[in-house]
């Protein structure tokens, strides 16, 4: 009879860590689904102008870039 409980109370902890792992590798496929999109966003136009819009200041022919002026 000891055994026995002693197999549940095991087979119950196992049973627990089995979810938690589940959960994990759920939470880790739905990551590799957000990076496999990002991936796919940076090999974009759109990204590419984005960047060197906001990171280098570029602007494309034809555009006119207005910054307010400071009245200090």
């Amino acid at each position: 009879m000891y055994k026995t409980k002693t197999l549940q109370a095991r087979d119950d902890r196992y049973a627990a860590r089995e979810e938690n792992i589940k959960s994990q590798i759920e939470s880790e496929e739905q990551k590799a689904s957000q990076l496999e999109e990002q991936e796919i966003y940076v090999k974009t136009k759109k990204y590419i102008e984005e960047i060197a819009k906001t990171k280098l200041g570029l602007v494309m022919p034809g555009e006119t870039l207005l910054k307010p002026k400071n009245n200090d």
